[in-house]
């Protein structure tokens, strides 16, 4: 696994009242780590929204983000399930996703 997932930082680009307990933070940026033109990455996270949209009611937009900010991707925060998740994440040839429950973050 690419050493980076763990020094992501997250930047919430909405205001949020309060996050689930449970939830998991994807993307469909970059698969396999194979690096993509803008273009194609936002085509790949339109696609992956109306995915995580026949599945759940509440996604939230975050950013994933190298320490320094150098490197960003578009996530989506949701509340499913962690093996649908992990279906989706695969679906999208993703290595991990982030997996929070009660305040801990583990990548999966």
């Amino acid at each position: 696994m690419n050493s980076n997932y763990g020094k992501t930082i997250f930047l919430l680009s909405v205001k949020v009242h309060k996050l689930p307990e449970t939830f998991t933070i994807i993307t469909a940026y970059n698969p396999i780590d194979v690096l993509l033109l803008k273009e194609e990455n936002l085509e790949r996270n339109k696609n992956l929204f109306r995915t995580l949209s026949s599945v759940a009611n509440d996604i939230i937009p975050i950013i994933g983000s190298s320490p320094d900010h150098s490197h960003q991707e578009v996530r989506y925060l949701v509340n499913i399930a962690l093996t649908d998740a992990l279906k989706i994440g695969r679906s999208y040839k993703q290595r991990a996703i982030f997996w929070i429950k009660q305040d801990n973050l583990q990548i999966v």
